[in-house]
């Protein structure tokens, strides 16, 4: 594969140089939009009832956002089809630029079908010669043209057949920081679990009983901050059924729906105390390559998909609809990590289950 000699020689490196720095441009600027739009229809609140108000809000507003832009009149697409990559990486005790990517998740939209569909990848995939989650620090780390996340998306479009054309990379404190803006978000567990090996941040070198902490969940709807959600969604090695990867993956896609739904409610878009917070939160912690005047677009895209017109699937090693990936035994041949590799010796039965998913 094209990228395969270029990590080999990552691999080598014996010093890591600086990533680059975030695009904070598209956030200042989206909130200066959102902000415009809310502050005209708080005009009408003062002449209208708020029902009628609240109503009309995400027709028109956005709309009108959209005409006071002179931007694209449609997102990036192909077949139909507008694909975003979404990554959650640490960056808490690691050294600048070897940020590991602990959550990848493509959102997949289909304007022709009119539905939209989350797609879990497991960080353990083996890509070109190592783990899928080490390739934005190995492309940051050895200067890889366009960076870390360029090598992470073209590794990505060549093992799944697929164009990537947007990406979004959040780090976990400003994941936190995001959802205790918006006041927290409301999660249905499904099961009651415990985890008590749950890395407790900046206990990496301590002493092993001392470095985890004890994660209890009851079933039922329960209301989460952010720290509290972030537990609930990197749970690795929970007892009983919520230990296995796809389950992660599951609770990961959970908590993204429920952050969507809270950002394009009324309750946080009218509270300009909200956004502002949530503007600071994720100012500093993200990186995208969504342009300022593809903004209102998203805004339109992800209020027109509600919650029964997202699927929800994850590519993994038996226990979900994939089952196209196993752990090989002969671990030396993977520097003794533990991978998981596709059952077919190649990625074209992975190729044609992605297929089927998006283009339903």
């Amino acid at each position: 594969m094209k990228f395969e000699l270029f990590i080999m020689a990552i691999n080598d490196l014996n010093h890591l140089s600086k990533p680059k720095k975030p695009n904070r441009r598209w956030f200042k600027s989206a909130v200066l939009i959102v902000s415009l739009a809310i502050a005209i229809y708080t005009v009408k609140l003062l002449t209208q009832p708020i029902g009628q108000v609240l109503g009309s809000f995400w027709e028109n507003s956005t709309s009108a956002v959209t005409r006071m832009l002179s931007g694209p009149r449609s997102l990036k697409k192909d077949d139909g089809l507008t694909n975003f990559l979404l990554v959650g990486i640490d960056k808490r005790n690691r050294k600048e630029g070897s940020f590991l990517a602990d959550t990848l998740i493509i959102a997949s939209f289909n304007h022709k079908a009119e539905k939209a569909t989350l797609l879990s990848l497991p960080r353990d995939l083996w890509v070109n010669g190592t783990k899928i989650n080490a390739l934005p620090a190995l492309g940051d780390q050895g200067n890889y043209p366009g960076g870390g996340m360029k090598l992470l998306i073209g590794s990505l479009e060549e093992i799944l057949d697929i164009p990537i054309h947007y990406y979004a990379r959040i780090d976990f404190e400003g994941f936190e920081k995001g959802i205790d803006a918006i006041g927290g978000i409301d999660i249905f567990v499904d099961t009651v679990f415990d985890d008590y090996m749950y890395p407790r941040a900046g206990f990496e070198n301590a002493p092993w009983e001392e470095r985890f902490e004890h994660l209890h969940f009851d079933e039922g709807l329960q209301h989460m901050d952010g720290k509290t959600a972030l537990k609930y969604a990197r749970s690795r090695h929970a007892l009983g059924p919520e230990g296995t990867d796809f389950a992660r993956a599951r609770r990961q896609q959970k908590v993204l729906l429920a952050v969507k739904n809270k950002v394009l409610s009324a309750e946080t878009l009218f509270d300009f105390g909200r956004l502002r917070e949530l503007y600071f939160a994720l100012s500093e912690n993200t990186v995208t390559n969504v342009e300022v005047a593809e903004f209102p677009l998203f805004f339109n895209l992800a209020k027109n998909f509600g919650g029964q017109k997202v699927e929800t699937d994850v590519l993994d090693g038996g226990d979900g609809r994939g089952g196209l990936l196993y752990s090989p035994p002969d671990l030396e041949n993977y520097g003794g990590a533990w991978v998981l590799i596709p059952k077919a010796g190649d990625f074209s039965q992975v190729q044609e289950f992605v297929k089927e998913i998006f283009y339903q």
